[in-house]
């Protein structure tokens, strides 16, 4: 199973593990998944080249494991929430059509969910 948690309060998202709904390869949930996460870490990287955010990220493939963290600059907050709220609405999404392989918590202020 695949377990997400996305950090408002810090705007950190933190994915762990594979979803095991197939094969290596043949997995269509975590393929969604990694469509997902590539897009927000590649928009990511565009905003940091442009200076709205600083970036820090680490992917691990092996164990389908992958940490972002953002801080937006002055200005960019906004934007940058909207990048994020587009993934995650793609994210439970997958998670509404296979609770079985993928679960999500969000954290919103102090750690309340």
């Amino acid at each position: 199973m695949t377990v997400i948690l996305m950090n408002w309060e810090d705007m950190t998202l933190v994915v762990s593990g594979h979803a095991g709904q197939a094969e290596k390869g043949q997995d269509i949930v975590c393929a969604g998944i990694s469509a997902l996460t590539q897009a927000l870490v590649l928009t990511l990287q565009d905003a940091h080249n442009r200076g709205m955010v600083n970036l820090e990220y680490k992917i691990d493939e092996e164990n389908g494991d992958l940490r972002v963290h953002v801080r937006p600059a002055s200005g960019f907050s906004a934007e940058v929430w909207a990048y994020f709220r587009v993934i995650m609405r793609g994210l439970k999404g997958i998670q509404d059509a296979y609770p079985d392989y993928i679960k999500i918590g969000e954290v919103y202020t102090h750690g309340n969910l």
